[in-house]
């Protein structure tokens, strides 16, 4: 958590996507909760609030499309 500053980079053929955003702690157990229950196979390691499990979120982030064929676009969000 000293550098919450993250990049992401994903390629499909042609184009590619860079992703930046900073992450953030979430301390909300309903938030475990529910990614628990999105991932029910996890159970058998994790529990809300045992310490073992976090859950994030990405703040001011962006994504900038490139491709070979056109300018590159950005989306905040």
């Amino acid at each position: 958590m000293k550098n919450p500053k993250i990049e992401l980079s994903a390629i499909q053929k042609d184009q590619w996507v860079r992703v930046q955003a900073e992450v953030v702690l979430d301390p909300d157990e309903d938030v475990q909760r529910e990614m628990l229950e999105a991932f029910p196979e996890q159970k058998e390691s994790y529990a809300v609030g045992d310490g073992n499990m976090a859950c994030f979120y990405l703040k001011n982030a962006s994504a900038t499309f490139y491709s070979f064929k056109e300018s590159p676009h950005t989306i905040k969000f």
